[in-house]
């Protein structure tokens, strides 16, 4: 009776940690989706930070064609 005692506690036992392991599986998972998530959104950062730097140096140049307009006229 002991010996089957035994089994039954290594059973549940072994039920615990199959289940723990499933739970972790499924935290991993969504650390990983969570993760692709971050990643798309850095590089939507970053393509809005070029556009950024395209437009200020769009500015710069109209800017520089401003002065030296304004050169001419004096």
């Amino acid at each position: 009776m002991t010996r089957f005692g035994s089994d039954s506690v290594e059973t549940r036992y072994g039920c615990e940690v199959t289940s723990y392991g499933s739970e972790m599986t499924r935290f991993g998972s969504e650390m990983t989706s969570y993760g692709s998530e971050m990643t798309r959104y850095g590089s939507e950062i970053a393509r809005f930070g070029s556009q950024m730097t395209r437009f200020g140096s769009e500015e710069t140049r109209f800017g520089s064609g401003m002065t030296r307009y304004g050169d001419t006229l004096w």
